[in-house]
């Protein structure tokens, strides 16, 4: 008897897992389960390409360099694995396509109708920060001239807490530029103001830097990405064994936002693990826990500083160098990969000494060592 799947959540991991399993022709009845009625155009996933993907055909722009900017200039990397980006839109019809499946309403599910249950419900419990992002697609009022992304642009600035702008070129005169905030899960509230703030801030932003402005916002993009986020582990409803994917098994990285890629990693391990008898636990990681410790460790030292720069009525400073002082020393193959949660041992060492010689890095550093 084919085993029976359900997969709770058909966003990116339920959908990225959907397809998977078809195109592996992994003998099971599958089901997806949703709320909602349709997909749109909600979100932009990007990430560095260090390895082949079920949807690499889909990515477009592909981009070898990209810009870092602080108050003291700008950053240009080259960069030794090309940075993608995929429509959402794309991904969801490219998905649903592959599985060849109808959704169920979320209201219908029962556990105990299925072997094996993936979860990829979003988690309630309280990250350690927020990544918050108000922005969108535009067309400018003229061609823009900017060739590669903006990975991080600080020159924004001006709170308490991390912020950048990030810019991704489309066309000669269309871009994605989001205005992105790294705000403790505490003082949430605080950011308020900018998010009332609309287009207000990036019309500004556009004019300083670029002599450019927005002519039409052709699509928002908002949204807010939970980061250190305690995870779920593997339980059992009754005989159905319950496995969390997704953001709910710590597929997103909680010191940069990305999950695209782990989200295919660790769709792969489970594939796998369903490839055989399965009778050990399928595994969830998807990068070396090393990283995972480094990230609580970064995690924790954003919040320190916003706590101290909130008392002081200060504007954040040190996250800038930190990222500055990466981008300027780190080796550009070592670093993608540390970035992309694909690092080896060789390459955390060298990211940790380049940390050690910076002195915006040693309270981080001492808190590694001593976590």
């Amino acid at each position: 008897m084919a085993l029976r799947i359900a997969i709770r959540g058909a966003g990116v991991a339920g959908l990225s897992l959907a397809s998977a399993i078809k195109s592996q022709g992994i003998d099971c009845a599958l089901q997806l389960f949703d709320s909602r009625v349709d997909y749109q155009d909600d979100r932009t996933l990007s990430y560095f390409h260090v390895h082949e993907h079920l949807f690499s055909a889909l990515a477009q722009p592909r981009f070898q360099n990209a810009l870092i900017y602080t108050n003291v200039g700008a950053k240009k990397l080259a960069l030794p694995y090309a940075y993608e980006r995929i429509r959402a839109i794309d991904f969801y019809q490219d998905a649903l396509r592959r599985t060849g499946l109808s959704l169920f309403d979320a209201d219908a599910f029962n556990p105990s109708l299925f072997d094996v249950v993936f979860d990829s419900r979003p988690l309630l419990s309280t990250p350690t920060l927020w990544q918050i992002f108000f922005g969108g697609e535009f067309e400018l009022v003229k061609p823009h001239g900017i060739t590669s992304p903006i990975l991080m642009d600080f020159r924004l600035g001006g709170t308490p807490w991390p912020r950048f702008a990030y810019l991704l070129p489309l066309s000669v005169s269309r871009v994605l530029l989001q205005d992105t905030h790294f705000v403790p899960a505490n003082k949430r509230a605080l950011i308020t103001q900018y998010e009332r703030g609309g287009n207000a801030t990036l019309q500004s932003y556009l004019a300083e830097h670029f002599e450019n402005a927005i002519r039409e916002c052709v699509r928002k993009e908002n949204g807010a990405l939970p980061m250190g986020q305690q995870h779920v582990s593997m339980c059992r409803d009754g005989p159905t064994l319950v496995v969390p994917i997704g953001a709910r098994a710590g597929w997103l990285r909680a010191a940069t936002g990305y999950s695209f890629l782990e989200t295919q990693r660790g769709v792969g391990s489970i594939c796998n693990w369903l490839k055989t008898d399965m009778r050990a636990p399928p595994s969830l990681q998807t990068r070396p826990r090393f990283l995972d410790r480094m990230d609580r460790v970064l995690l924790r030292a954003i919040v320190r500083d916003t706590e101290r720069n909130v008392e002081l009525a200060t504007p954040s400073q040190r996250p800038a160098a930190w990222f500055s002082a990466l981008f300027n020393h780190a080796r550009p193959d070592a670093l993608i990969r540390f970035l992309a949660g694909t690092a080896n041992a060789f390459d955390s060492a060298h990211i940790a000494r380049v940390m050690a010689q910076h002195s915006c890095f040693r309270p981080t550093i001492s808190d590694l060592l001593g976590s």
